[in-house]
């Protein structure tokens, strides 16, 4: 039996991709906080001789799993930690080398604490700084007890329910409702954002920018190669939300019935999905995509003149029906106060 002497538990998971994988477990390895005081489980479902070689020279836990969901391997890596101040890092991101540090100081000093989320910064495929609209909190937040409806709508719209490698939690506090919610495909790291909410404990939503948040053609909200590739995408995202979502709210309303607020939000949630909201923020097809099928046609197809008009009658009645349904599904959300 693993003897329990470890402060904080980094738990890094992959699902098929390699590529990134040994720059995330890197990142934790060159922490300015003390090494005989935390541990990284890897959790991924795939083995790799030289890649398993690496971890087990960097004395680095490494499990492995058939399972597909986030919050299935999230659980599996809190099972066989030994620390109760658990980081999550998904592998295409990194940590900030001051991660750990600022994470053991707050737990240890606020013994109330249990959900901690901070800023993060938005790279390419290479670390290369890029900018993409989003909001997040201008300063620190300390959420004690006893959040309110204009308060919560605030740290929703910072984005501190959104990027499993920003947040970091109690796990003596979570372990027995995570056990609950292994099946969560997506929705983890809004789970346990409400979660903390629904047991009326106290979260800090911090300003510091401690988390690299890599943003690359593999990862599950961009492109694929094609257009079918493209959406199946995006329709097996929204399916498994929604059961994420769900999932979620049947298990807020049996365990915490009295948490009306975060029972409200995760309604509004699921009606977001349902109206497929979120998946259409983009509001039309990449042209990047458009291009591609367009000289395509042009360069293979015997019929290209056909096709060409049948490809740009597609694409700009595609374009009219998204802007007419983000349009009135925005005015609808905004006339109910939900966005």
């Amino acid at each position: 039996m693993k003897a329990k002497t470890k402060s904080i538990s980094v738990i890094v998971v992959a699902h098929k991709r390699k590529q990134f994988l040994l720059e995330a477990v890197n990142s934790v390895l060159k922490q300015s906080f003390n090494k005989n005081l935390y541990e990284i489980i890897v959790v991924k479902n795939f083995r790799d001789f030289a890649i398993d070689k690496i971890l087990a020279n960097e004395k680095v836990e490494n499990f492995y799993t058939k399972k597909s969901g986030l919050m299935e391997k999230f659980y599996l890596g809190m099972k066989h930690s030994s620390g109760d101040i658990i980081c999550f890092l998904e592998d295409d991101d990194l940590f900030d080398s001051k991660k750990l540090n600022t994470v053991n100081n707050l737990f240890r000093k606020n013994k109330n604490l249990v959900f901690y989320h901070n800023n993060s910064i938005d790279v390419d495929a290479n670390l290369k700084r890029i900018q993409i609209k989003r909001r997040q909190t201008p300063k620190r937040l300390i959420i004690q007890s006893n959040i309110n409806d204009s308060l919560l709508k605030k740290l929703l719209f910072y984005g501190s329910d959104v990027n499993n490698s920003s947040i970091t939690i109690r796990k003596s506090k979570y372990i027995d409702h995570l056990i609950n919610l292994r099946s969560l495909v997506t929705f983890a790291d809004s789970a346990m954002f409400f979660l903390a909410l629904a047991m009326n404990k106290e979260l800090i939503i911090d300003n510091k920018k401690l988390t690299l948040w890599r943003r690359h053609q593999s990862s599950s909200m961009n492109i694929n190669n094609n257009l079918k590739g493209y959406f199946d995408a995006k329709s097996v995202f929204k399916k498994n939300s929604i059961y994420g979502v769900e999932t979620f709210l049947k298990y807020v309303k049996d365990t915490f019935p009295h948490s009306s607020l975060v029972i409200k939000y995760c309604e509004i949630y699921k009606k977001r999905w349902n109206f497929s909201i979120l998946a259409l923020r983009d509001k039309r097809i990449p042209l990047k995509l458009f291009f591609w099928r367009f000289f395509d046609i042009i360069k293979n197809d015997n019929q290209k003149w056909k096709n060409l008009i049948g490809l740009l009658l597609r694409f700009f009645s595609w374009r009219l029906y998204i802007k007419v349904y983000h349009k009135t599904m925005v005015k609808l959300y905004r006339k109910s106060g939900v966005v």
